[in-house]
């Protein structure tokens, strides 16, 4: 079974850059296999819709968190980054 989204440390953190990655370049080497995978949304979504989704994400499965401040910029910004292992 999955881990629940409210339990899952991507929704809670200070910082969106880990769901953000996650929605933009999927999963593709999950931990288990009862996780599995997710595609990527780099090229399906632009960036106001991918800040709707994580905002939306955080507000429904993170109630107790604040809200994440100037999505669309965050979402550009970790878009323009080199993806963890790139170049390798």
């Amino acid at each position: 079974m999955n881990t629940p989204l409210a339990l899952n440390s991507n929704l809670t953190s200070a910082q969106p850059d880990n769901l953000l990655r996650t929605i933009l370049d999927g999963v593709r080497e999950p931990a288990t296999r009862d996780i599995g995978f997710m595609p990527a949304f780099r090229e399906a979504l632009d960036d106001q819709q991918i800040a709707e989704l994580a905002g939306y994400m955080r507000a429904r499965f993170a109630p107790q968190e604040p809200a994440w401040k100037d999505l669309p910029a965050q979402v550009a910004r970790v878009r323009a980054a080199p993806a963890h292992g790139a170049g390798h």
